[in-house]
């Protein structure tokens, strides 16, 4: 261990980072994940009144597809 004492304070440094890093990556994907935390059909039956309203979503959740395509994997 003394002998890569700098190697150890390296490893918690850039671990430290991308611990940082990922915290705010969580932010930025909340979104994503706040359908598993709600009440669909409570949902469908408030927003999802008519023909318009179905397409309008079917619309972004096509573009929110092709968003996580993008993502790394």
């Amino acid at each position: 261990m003394l002998r890569h004492n700098d190697d150890i304070v390296g490893c918690f440094s850039a671990s430290n980072e991308l611990f940082v890093r990922l915290e705010h990556g969580l932010e930025q994907f909340k979104e994503w994940t706040i359908l598993g935390q709600v009440d669909i059909e409570e949902l469908v039956d408030r927003y999802l009144i008519d023909v318009a309203d179905w397409e309008r979503n079917f619309r972004v959740l096509k573009i929110r597809g092709q968003d996580a395509e993008k993502l790394p994997k």
